[in-house]
């Protein structure tokens, strides 16, 4: 911030903090002397600074609006006027803004650094010039501000917390005007880049639905259509909520746990950063040291949750698709493919979030009256314009960590890069299965060590919790731990790799009895995972301190038991052993809600901020309960209403175009082999039978008898069998493929389309395997 912009804040709230109240013992002294004097004073307290002001203004003439710089003479000329001792209607109204922006108030040795103004005091400020006809209105905004404490190690228990200043400026100042009197940025090329191309797609949606509702079924079918129709914004949010009948061979207790992982992110993203902001953050530490703080410090275990996920759902559903067709599956364009449609099912709803956060969030004018304005998205919305394309790249959790644009974008490059490194654990598996467990039993051991020594070498923490106790001899600052322990894949790979395990271990087994204490014993270890890696840390959250070696020894283990508790239910609820939690997570209706989690999860960021700053009266804290209740139950709510239109928007439509187009790529021109006529057979009663309904019969070595369509039914494989009704389907490639593309793959691994392209579904009229 320039220095003439700080002198701007300073002269917003220094008339009230310096006002001699002294000065009220005597009732013959009237307001307005009260005023004139208080007036002098800052105005030789800080004359230097008027003047500088004025001559900033002066210099950004011809980028501030005339508006804006008329409006903020005024006030000058208001101070001016207080200070010559005149006195009139507009000094009164002038005074009203001034008194409305934010002072420093009390509880600032309780961490209050919220220095809060009164919106509806700014908000009544209107004043009618005989000059003009515009009025000059007040608009109320937050201003975020860094400190910097020369004391400061990085590794305090406590994390740094900036002041956040309430401002009253004149109404006629847009986003523009203040980004540049503030010195931020402004609206660039890439600014109306990435409006346009939202604006297009949502064009693109308004008329697909238009034409969805008055085009005939018959009609859509056309491939032009067909790909209109993809947008529509009907079609894809009816797809979205369909709740399906249950299908045997689906995982569907995984939307149950998609959702409640998702919620308990939300939980820990909303409590923390509503703690932040509140009026009494030292009384929000202290309540740190009861137990149930951990319910939403332990949330970083969501994490592991959609990494153990996207390892099991790679492995179950790839394998299932090598079982059927061996050569096919590890051919190099399936190869290629599992790359570029796990990319492109990835990144449009992805880098739209990122342009969008970038280039418009901050920008907009749409925007200048909420209280979001320079507020907290601002801490890192200044790196995005030199960070973005770490992202783009999914290279953000391990480069730019420091001055990262997108805070919680790392899993995506997480993830992202244990799907790339995964035929590391397919292709030995391939080999023989043995060779396979070697190896990701070798790479599970590999990480636990490694990562047993970092924490051991660095004195590092055991969890990354921002408030628990931090070793004070640790050469490590909070940006390194992130950056070689909290984020790299290495690091974060054994619930991944546990996943992929039971998935290889579940793909093809239809059943497994298991007698009444082995389903006692693993509901049993359920509770003592949740000690394990509850109680060891519970001092530690506490802001106590931990000896070293547990502290390894929890970073290492700890994801052990995590992942054992998940994969066991995940076990038990597919073979029928899981009971209660079986009904629980069965309910039909977590169905759209797992599906809309990857939305959620791009999107949720947007709403914590937003919520919370809309709150322009000081926040206190007082328990979870009502944290919960006043902050987390909302954000989520209107995260998943969010998610529903940023999902049929920007990723259904895009993910409907990407499998039409694939599916098309690799359609071959149908090649009819030619046999000879055959001869027609004599019946039994003297008719000659002719082959049915003209079609040839094609000798098979394995007996394979026609079907009524003329296709082959080799009973003799019943890996490659193709099971028909009346409607002839003769391969899956042959089908038309707009009737197999789902917007959305419920089976995609995690909540992020982490599995290949193979699906579970069921086109209608026909269950094919192949």
């Amino acid at each position: 911030m320039s220095f003439s912009s700080l002198a701007l804040l300073v002269i917003l709230w220094q008339p009230v903090v310096s006002l001699d109240l002294r000065k009220f013992t005597d009732l013959e002294i009237s307001r307005h002397e009260i005023w004139k004097e208080n007036a002098e004073e800052l105005y030789h307290s800080f004359n230097f600074t008027l003047i500088d002001l004025i001559q900033s203004l002066d210099a950004n003439n011809s980028q501030i609006s005339a508006e804006c710089g008329a409006d903020l003479w005024k006030i000058q000329l208001a101070i001016y006027h207080m200070v010559t001792g005149q006195q009139d209607d507009f000094i009164l109204d002038m005074m009203s803004l001034i008194d409305a922006g934010g002072k420093p108030g009390a509880g600032l040795l309780q961490f209050n650094l919220h220095f809060e103004g009164y919106k509806g005091e700014c908000e009544a400020v209107e004043h009618y010039f005989h000059e003009r006809e515009r009025p000059l209105k007040g608009q109320f905004l937050k201003l975020e501000l860094s400190y910097l404490d020369a004391n400061r190690t990085g590794r305090c228990a406590n994390p740094q917390q900036n002041f956040l200043w309430d401002m009253c400026l004149p109404e006629s100042c847009s986003r523009r005007d203040l980004t540049i009197a503030f010195g931020s940025r402004n609206w660039n090329y890439q600014s109306y880049i990435t409006l346009f191309y939202m604006t297009f797609l949502t064009g693109l949606v308004v008329i697909a639905s238009v034409l969805d509702v008055t085009l005939s079924s018959e009609s859509k079918e056309v491939g032009g259509a067909y790909f209109i129709s993809s947008f529509s914004i009907f079609q894809n949010v009816s797809e979205l909520l369909a709740v399906k009948k249950n299908k045997a061979g689906q995982i569907n207790q995984l939307h149950g746990i998609r959702f409640l992982s998702m919620c308990w992110i939300i939980m820990g993203h909303s409590m923390s950063t509503s703690m932040l902001l509140s009026a009494n953050l030292k009384d929000a530490l202290e309540y740190i040291k009861k137990w149930t703080v951990m319910i939403p410090a332990l949330s970083y275990y969501a994490v592991d949750t959609f990494f153990f996920q996207s390892g099991f759902l790679l492995a179950f559903l790839w394998f299932k698709g090598y079982d059927r067709n061996p050569k096919a599956a590890t051919s190099v364009s399936s190869w290629v493919m599992f790359y570029v449609h796990r990319f492109f099912r990835l990144s449009p709803a992805y880098y739209i979030v990122i342009a969008f956060y970038t280039f418009v969030y901050s920008q907009s004018d749409l925007l200048v009256k909420s209280p979001l304005f320079l507020g907290t998205p601002a801490t890192t919305l200044s790196s995005c314009p030199t960070q973005w394309h770490y992202n783009l790249l999914y290279v953000n959790n391990l480069v730019g960590v420091k001055n990262a644009c997108y805070l919680i974008s790392w899993y995506l490059a997480t993830d992202m890069q244990l799907y790339i490194a995964a035929p590391v654990l397919i292709l030995p598996y391939i080999l023989s299965k043995p060779i396979g467990f070697f190896v990701s039993l070798l790479l599970l051991i590999g990480g636990t060590v490694f990562n047993f020594i970092t924490v051991y070498l660095h004195r590092l923490p055991p969890y990354n919790f921002d408030y628990g106790w931090q070793d004070p001899e640790s050469d490590w600052s909070r940006v390194a731990y992130e950056t070689w322990m909290y984020n790299p894949p290495w690091m974060r790979a054994q619930p991944y790799i546990i996943g992929f395990i039971l998935g290889y271990f579940m793909h093809d087994k239809l059943r497994i009895r298991l007698n009444k204490f082995s389903v006692f014993l693993g509901w049993f270890l359920i509770p003592v995972c949740v000690f394990a890696v509850s109680y060891p840390i519970r001092d530690w959250v506490a802001q106590q301190p931990m000896a070293l070696l547990p502290r390894a020894l929890y970073s290492a283990l700890a994801r052990y038991a995590w992942s054992y508790m998940i994969g066991w239910i995940v076990f038990s609820c597919y073979y029928g052993y899981g009971g209660p939690v079986n009904r629980f997570l069965n309910w039909p209706g977590w169905v759209p809600l797992g599906k809309l989690s990857y939305c959620a999860y791009l999107v949720h960021l947007f709403v914590v901020v937003h919520y919370l700053l809309l709150f322009h009266h000081k926040m206190v804290f007082l328990g979870l309960t009502q944290t919960f209740l006043l902050f987390t139950l909302p954000i989520i709510t209107a995260t998943y209403l969010l998610a529903i239109f940023w999902s049929a928007i920007f990723e259904i439509p895009i993910a409907k175009v990407e499998a039409y187009c694939i599916k098309l790529a690799l359609r071959r021109p149908r090649n009819h082999p030619v046999a000879p006529p055959e001869e027609p057979q004599p019946a039994r009663n003297g008719s000659v039978r002719h082959p049915p309904n003209g079609s040839v019969i094609h000798p098979s070595r394995t007996g394979s008898v026609p079907a009524r369509n003329g296709s082959i039914i080799h009973p003799q494989s019943p890996k490659h069998s193709i099971r028909l009704n009346d409607k002839p389907t003769s391969s899956l490639i042959e089908q038309d493929p707009r009737k197999s593309v789902s917007g959305f793959d419920e089976n995609k691994a995690s909540f992020i389309a982490s599995a290949p392209d193979v699906s579970e579904e069921e086109t209608e009229g026909s269950s094919i395997r192949f």
